[in-house]
């Protein structure tokens, strides 16, 4: 991945504007409270810096996801029709190489990707730790 990605990224993660969710970008809770996976965090920062460049930001769109959690109290957002994977958009100005951010060519075996590590409960400081590592096979 590009190291000017990586570390407006990390510096993203850790910087406490985002409450973690797991499984989607992002979603919204009936009580208003709005969670991203690590991946919906780049998507986020994506669209701040296509706003900053006067470019195309990718397209968010509220939309039913049933199988994920109680659609009585959540929202599920997709990003240009994805709502669990990076956009291509993402992945091409990042130079990201896996829409999951995948791992397997890096030294942190234990997951397959970033969202397996989001998803399995790891924070965003230690999947920041591993962007920050791992940065070159991302």
């Amino acid at each position: 991945m590009k190291k000017t990605v990586m570390k407006k990224w990390v510096n993203e993660l850790r910087s406490d504007r985002y409450k973690q969710g797991t499984a989607l970008l992002k979603q919204k809770h009936e009580d208003g409270t709005i969670q991203h996976c690590c991946l919906g965090v780049l998507c986020e920062l994506y669209n701040s810096e296509m706003k900053k460049n006067k470019k195309k930001q990718l397209n968010e769109v509220k939309e039913d996801h049933p199988d994920c959690f109680d659609w009585a109290t959540s929202h599920a957002y997709s990003f240009d029709g994805d709502n669990s994977r990076l956009p291509k958009a993402v992945i091409v100005w990042g130079g990201i190489h896996d829409p999951d951010g995948g791992l397997e060519n890096c030294s942190t075996q234990k997951y397959n990707s970033l969202a397996d590590m989001n998803d399995s409960g790891e924070s965003f400081e230690a999947i920041a730790d591993v962007i920050e590592k791992e940065w070159e096979n991302l």
